[in-house]
């Protein structure tokens, strides 16, 4: 019987913990994602504005929003959980 205790005690502990984790890097990709968005989307404002008028504003919203999300579902969250998990 404390065998069983000590085991569901262990498995609460792991559990809490990983929760945390997982927490920690979520938090970690949700800054990420927004530091990229807002870097991306200055650098669009930082354009001259005849590169306006050429491209349609559907597109630069897409790199902004989409494609950085990608990147970092894709490659960051991937290389941050192998790095994180050793």
């Amino acid at each position: 019987l404390a065998g069983l205790a000590g085991l569901l005690v262990f498995s609460a502990i792991k559990s809490a913990f990983l929760a945390w984790a997982h927490r920690r890097l979520n938090r970690f990709l949700y800054d990420v994602h927004a530091g990229l968005s807002y870097r991306l989307f200055e650098t669009y404002l930082a354009l001259p504005w005849p590169v306006f008028i050429r491209r349609n504003s559907g597109h630069l919203i897409s790199h902004t929003v989409n494609d950085v999300a990608l990147v970092v579902t894709q490659v960051v969250g991937p290389a941050a959980t192998l790095v994180g998990e050793g």
